[in-house]
């Protein structure tokens, strides 16, 4: 993904989701903004040795793009 479509991020529907769940962390669970953002911060640590193995191996061959 290049700069421009980072933008452009209500494009892609997986990402209008992450929004979404984060509405509801406020609206349901009554988190703060500050709060929300601490735990995006917190999946980040937690998910992100993951994602970039799935994504060498999307480069090896496995997925098409």
């Amino acid at each position: 993904m290049d700069n421009q479509n980072k933008k452009n991020w209500q494009a892609y529907p997986p990402a209008q989701l992450i929004v979404g769940a984060m509405g509801m962390l406020v609206d349901d669970y009554g988190m703060t903004p500050r709060e929300v953002f601490e735990l995006i911060e917190a999946i980040k640590r937690d998910t992100w040795h993951g994602l970039a193995e799935m994504h060498a191996e999307n480069k090896k061959g496995g997925r098409v793009q």
